[in-house]
């Protein structure tokens, strides 16, 4: 499941949150950004958005492919030269999968530390505590305030949004209007948001929600210790076979997780 995992990372980090593009005229939009965090090395991405479908280009050499046309995620490795496909319909059904054993789990953990002695029973379930809240099925409420900061990223005058969830800060984010045509998909952008927070609930699902509250494309944002910029952005028109498989890569295959009782499907195809 690592594979998916570094997926859904990139899905966060690398932009898939903000997936809006230019697209008056069938025109798409290409961006490069920097991720940052203590003691990690940068990382760095290049995106390209057109109606339907990204590609984001890690510097780690990993690419993740979003069909929206197809419903569909492909995870390629060029290294290797082989490729993961995913539905979104999988993905959902295996982050529900995913919740339900991590519920049942829990709920072994407390009847097996009922009887703890009272102050170990206590530090376990405060662990317990917060392992659930990173899971839970519901997100906290978000708000979001706009704090009138202003700066200039990447030459787009930006202002600053601060969003907070149970008092804590969860997203800082500097955006801007001046990103042509990103407020054309605003819409399209929100339907696929509140999609994206079926497959990463609390934390993961709070930031999606913050940033459905976001106006402006963001130019600069902070999540916990992970920084990232939008180093270079423009309006361009990307071909179809960008956002293909290369020809000749092999399909690798994983069994993801099933609900109880259901046969594994086979794994989609191109």
């Amino acid at each position: 499941m690592s594979g998916l995992r570094r997926a859904m990372t990139w899905l966060i980090m690398g932009g898939l949150v903000i997936a809006a593009a230019d697209v008056a005229h069938a025109q798409g939009l290409y961006w490069e950004n920097q991720t940052t965090a203590a003691g990690e090395k940068t990382r760095t991405a290049q995106i390209y958005a057109m109606p339907k479908k990204m590609k984001i280009v890690s510097n780690g050499g990993g690419i993740i492919i979003i069909r929206g046309d197809q419903e569909k995620l492909y995870t390629v490795t060029p290294a290797k030269k082989t490729y993961m496909v995913f539905t979104f319909a999988e993905l959902e059904a295996t982050a529900k999968t995913a919740r339900s054993a991590m519920q049942a789990a829990m709920e072994r953990m407390q009847k097996q530390i009922k009887d703890l002695p009272p102050d170990k029973r206590a530090k376990v379930e405060k662990l317990l505590h917060g392992i659930a809240g990173s899971a839970s099925e519901q997100a906290s409420a978000v708000e979001v305030k706009r704090t009138g900061e202003t700066k200039s990223v990447s030459g787009y005058a930006s202002t600053r949004y601060v969003a907070t969830a149970n008092g804590k800060t969860v997203l800082s984010a500097w955006t801007t209007p001046d990103v042509k045509g990103f407020a054309a998909l605003r819409d399209d952008w929100l339907a696929y948001q509140r999609r994206m927070i079926e497959l990463n609930r609390g934390v993961a699902g709070e930031i999606i929600e913050a940033y459905a509250k976001i106006a402006g494309f963001p130019m600069e944002t902070e999540i916990g210790r992970m920084k990232t910029v939008v180093t270079k952005i423009e309006p361009r028109n990307i071909p179809p076979s960008k956002f293909e498989v290369p020809a000749g890569y092999r399909q690798e295959k994983i069994a993801l997780p099933q609900p109880q009782g259901k046969e594994p499907d086979r794994p989609a195809g191109r």
